[in-house]
């Protein structure tokens, strides 16, 4: 992509991000003159909007660097392409790696638990990690918990159920607290602990503001403000 078409997408970018912002900022008055069945609703729809405006975030930085990039040196020559490619492709299989990693780490959980293996039939289990700070904790979906504990962190009524909200109560029960966490998990997080921001919401409360989740699409960093 040129440098011209860089900046062109960059405006679009910002400019739908400017329109999600005028839309939350409108629906939230809404808010004030809603029902309790109408806020719900409101609030999903709310929510879907900030998820979008993260995403616009993130297409943004990276169209920044690109443009500094490319106003720095000129168009990209041959090489530098190549070098670039490279370079993604060797942290792209780093990443790979590591996601194995930290997902065997549930494989051998689930074995010490006598759980089936994830995704197959009989499997009705959600395992994750949580490291903050020097600890670890594992946590189970409410159903398979043999250790089922009270969650009092703020959270939606689904994702009080999942592993996602055993291991943050663990912490926040403990009293650990950091800036950064990781938090592996061997499914996929549904909408409520993903899109809806079940996860987010429950880190924010033990003051994380990174946070970095693992998970069998994937790695993702979100920054919580």
């Amino acid at each position: 992509m040129s440098l011209s078409e860089e900046i062109a997408s960059f405006r679009v970018n910002l400019a739908r991000t400017l329109s999600c912002l005028y839309t939350i900022h409108q629906a939230s008055e809404d808010l004030l003159e809603s029902s309790a069945e109408e806020i719900s609703l409101k609030l999903a729809k709310l929510q879907d909007l900030l998820s979008e405006v993260s995403d616009c975030h993130q297409s943004s930085v990276n169209y920044l660097v690109d443009i500094d990039q490319q106003w720095g040196s000129g168009q990209f020559s041959k090489s530098s392409k190549v070098n670039r490619s490279n370079h993604q492709s060797a942290a792209l299989k780093s990443n790979k790696k590591k996601k194995i990693d930290e997902l065997q780490s549930l494989v051998d959980y689930r074995e010490k638990m006598g759980f089936p293996v994830a995704g197959s039939e009989e499997d009705n289990a959600t395992v994750t990690k949580l490291q903050i700070g020097d600890k670890t904790y594992f946590g189970v979906n409410s159903s398979r918990n043999p250790n089922r504990r009270k969650i009092t962190l703020r959270v939606n009524f689904i994702s009080r159920t999942h592993a996602e909200a055993d291991v943050f109560q663990q912490a926040f029960d403990a009293g650990v607290r950091s800036d950064y966490v990781k938090l592996v998990v061997d499914r996929d997080p549904c909408r409520a602990c993903g899109l809806r921001g079940g996860i987010k919401g429950m880190a924010r409360q033990l003051g994380v503001k990174t946070l970095e989740i693992i998970s069998p699409s994937g790695r993702q960093i979100i920054q919580i403000t």
